[in-house]
């Protein structure tokens, strides 16, 4: 099983771990649960990955997050922002805990059918990109002025990136600049493929998360 810190970015594309689930999304209501989108979500391999891989990831996020000392409304607020703000946790009737802890337990029944031979491992957090992540928070939080969870949703963000990952915090980052369909200058821009570049995103992930936000 590949290891998340050192080679994501050749195995995935696009968007990977907690916030490509979050793209899953609100579903459309047309009888898809939020079971399925979670099944399909850990599931989500892409070609020339190892099974397991997509499942791999985002269980290094959700357990980052729940040993992790942010509060159930620091979570609750990442899942609204990073869902577009059309979707709330409490839809579900779980407490956040409860339901990264849900996430963790489809991820491990998913690995032990397709993957019986991984033993999960949490990799250091790459820090070394620490403060540029947290311009970048700080610098959208005025861009977001007026959005559902204008003020609850980059607090978290950034407490994510100080106090847990910067790459999981970027790339919720990311989320919630897309579902809001900010406009990156070219200035932003450049910075944010310097961050895509260090944390090694592909060109999908740079395609859908960046590229599209230079043209709004």
């Amino acid at each position: 099983m590949a290891r998340h810190r050192e080679d994501h970015g050749l195995l995935f594309e696009g968007d990977f771990g907690l916030s490509a689930l979050t793209s899953w999304f609100p579903w459309d209501g047309s009888g898809t649960t939020a079971d399925d989108c979670l099944r399909g979500a850990v599931a989500a391999d892409e070609t020339a990955q190892t099974p397991g891989s997509a499942a791999a990831v985002l269980l290094v996020d959700v357990l980052r997050l729940l040993e992790s000392p942010l509060s159930d409304d620091a979570v609750a607020a990442l899942w609204r922002g990073a869902t577009g703000g059309g979707h709330d946790i409490a839809y579900l009737r779980l407490g956040p805990r409860e339901w990264l802890r849900t996430i963790a337990d489809a991820c491990r029944a998913h690995l032990a059918e397709v993957a019986p031979d991984h033993r999960h491992t949490t990799p250091p957090a790459d820090t070394v990109q620490r403060d540029a992540v947290l311009r970048e928070v700080r610098d959208a939080a005025a861009l977001l002025t007026g959005a559902p969870d204008a003020t609850a949703a980059p607090a978290a963000v950034e407490e994510v990136v100080s106090r847990v990952d910067p790459d999981l915090g970027y790339r919720l980052l990311l989320r919630l600049l897309g579902t809001r369909r900010v406009h990156l200058t070219e200035e932003r821009y450049a910075r944010h493929l310097v961050l895509c570049e260090h944390f090694g995103y592909g060109a999908e992930h740079i395609s859908e998360g960046v590229e599209l936000l230079r043209h709004h």
